[in-house]
């Protein structure tokens, strides 16, 4: 998966390139969530907290992330390094934007106060609410690929 640079770095004098950018950042940060809540769903909970903790570092913001490492964390048996975690961010967005963590955040914090990660709600985020568009291809992209068949030449479907 890319993990460089911006895209189009070199262009964002531009404006659509710089919303395109902007648009093809936000895709690289879902999917590496997504990529977390998976290791976590295989059990693979120290491998998910070192991305994790990388990844909250340098995206603090995010509360998806951040719940999923409280999730980790706690699951890793470290429950006080978990809530330590959501106080340090909380006091941080307070400071920074005068803001309470999402009530999304506030109830991960609260599973992980009372130990029961059975019940844990899915992280802020997680739902279809953060699903980004695809984007949409021009009709001369369409019209070059319906001229084209899809089927390979020993005739086995689609390729």
């Amino acid at each position: 998966m890319w993990n460089g640079d911006a895209a189009f770095a070199e262009a964002w004098d531009v404006e659509a390139v710089h919303t395109e950018a902007l648009r093809l950042e936000e895709l690289r940060l879902v999917a590496e969530e997504r990529r977390m809540r998976r290791l976590l769903e295989l059990g693979r909970d120290e491998e998910a907290v070192g991305g994790l903790e990388a990844f909250v570092s340098r995206y603090p913001l995010r509360e998806r992330a951040l719940g999923l490492l409280m999730e980790a964390l706690a699951r890793t048996g470290r429950q006080t390094e978990a809530l330590r975690r959501y106080a340090q961010h909380r006091e941080w967005l307070a400071e920074e934007t005068g803001l309470e963590p999402s009530a999304e955040l506030q109830e991960v914090e609260r599973v992980v106060l009372a130990g029961d990660l059975a019940a844990a709600p899915a992280p802020p985020g997680t739902g279809p609410s953060v699903e980004l568009p695809l984007p949409v291809r021009p009709r001369s992209v369409e019209r070059r690929r319906g001229s084209r068949s899809c089927t390979p030449p020993s005739g086995r479907g689609p390729v």
